[in-house]
């Protein structure tokens, strides 16, 4: 193919002596950088830890605090009283953590925004101070995300009815 030419410049813009690499050195060149890219890429799949599911946060949380309930694990405890400390949203992700055998520990507003949808669906108390677990409502107690699931559908089937009746009602009004 040819010599492929590369005009080196010197720091005032002119031009310097030419430099002329063949088109296998720059092909060597291209295809040893694309080895150490494509090396540690591999290295970090291989470090990473598998992607969980969507979703899984949630479920994952909702059987750790059914264990933690029914005494299957134990919950953070104060180490000079043997007090139970709260199950604020850090304990919660360091628990979870340590549980399932995570390498990293979920991010803290992550729980926490689990917690808020809850309350949202009304499936848990929370405690002001500190922010933490309260308990499951009536509804929620049974282990499982079924009752969480059917108040997600519940709330999702009381906003479509809302909006369906605004539509009726704003046609109405357009029409009187």
């Amino acid at each position: 193919m040819g010599d492929v030419g590369f005009p080196m410049v010197n720091e005032d813009f002119s031009l310097a002596e030419d430099v002329h690499d063949t088109q296998a050195e720059v092909e060597a060149t291209q295809q040893a950088i694309a080895e150490a890219n494509n090396d540690s890429q591999v290295a970090a799949v291989e470090d990473a830890e598998p992607r969980r599911p969507r979703g899984w946060l949630e479920s994952d949380i909702k059987r750790l605090l059914d264990k933690v309930i029914s005494g299957d694990v134990a919950g953070p405890t104060d180490a000079e009283s043997g007090d139970a400390l709260p199950l604020t949203p850090h304990r919660v992700a360091k628990l979870l953590a340590e549980t399932e055998g995570l390498s990293k520990a979920p991010s803290v507003g992550a729980v926490s925004s689990v917690f808020d949808r809850w309350v949202k669906l009304d499936v848990v108390t929370m405690n002001e101070k500190p922010y933490s677990f309260g308990g499951f409502t009536n509804g929620a107690e049974a282990p499982g995300t079924d009752a969480i699931e059917a108040a997600k559908v519940a709330q999702a089937e009381a906003r479509k009815a809302q909006k369906a009746a605004e539509k009726a009602a704003a046609a109405a009004s357009a029409q009187a």
